[in-house]
């Protein structure tokens, strides 16, 4: 049975940071997408750009090498040409390089959200350009985690040119959760259900 994920940012985080909750929406798979928070302080959130940008669909995915059972879970998601990076740290602090060997060729322009060191209800937001000579270096908190979002002009990869990958169209169920949540959600997206039939406008 298939069941949506909620991603929290008040008390019922508990020991977790935004930044671990943030990685969670990315890392595991659900067709709904639920984020367990006021509309507003999604849209205070510094790093809303990219919650509202992870899609619940996905092209391809890779599960890193540093990744461990209990430890930590660290994945590489595609969905068209962007890519997202994101960790899920365990109860021990800890600083991950990730290869980033898989990107193909071309820049890539990267929005990565991290832990604040001092404050687990904060996270910390930076620009770079990234390619597929790169290591991304990422310092996690106890219970924390990161998310970093790249995309560019350049190839998915080479799996995923060879087997035409692409973005598709539409709208996913996390996209609809994000746009629903900000008030962007067109009418005729509103009204069409989750089999694709339409549905009544409310």
């Amino acid at each position: 049975m298939r069941r949506r994920r909620s991603v929290v940012f008040g008390e019922r985080r508990k020991e977790t940071s935004w930044a671990h909750q943030i990685a969670s929406a990315a890392i595991l798979t659900s067709p709904l997408l639920v984020y367990g928070a006021h509309p507003a302080s999604l849209l205070a959130n510094p790093a809303v750009d990219v919650i509202r940008s992870i899609p619940s669909v996905w092209d391809e995915t890779r599960v890193l090498p540093a990744s461990r059972i209990g430890e930590l879970a660290l994945f590489a998601r595609r969905r068209g040409t962007t890519w997202f990076v994101a960790a899920m740290n365990g109860p021990a602090a800890r600083t991950v390089n990730v290869d980033l060997a898989f990107l193909g060729k071309g820049p890539y322009r990267a929005v990565v959200v991290k832990d604040k060191a001092d404050d687990p209800a904060a996270v910390e937001l930076e620009t770079r350009s990234l390619s597929a000579q790169d290591t991304l270096e990422i310092a996690m908190r106890p219970a924390g985690g990161f998310v970093a979002r790249l995309g560019g002009s350049g190839p998915t990869s080479e799996r995923g040119a060879a087997a035409g990958g692409g973005a598709r169209r539409g709208v996913s169920g996390g996209e609809l959760t994000a746009l629903a949540v900000v008030g962007e959600c067109p009418p005729e997206i509103k009204a069409r259900r989750s089999d694709g039939r339409p549905g009544q406008q409310t």
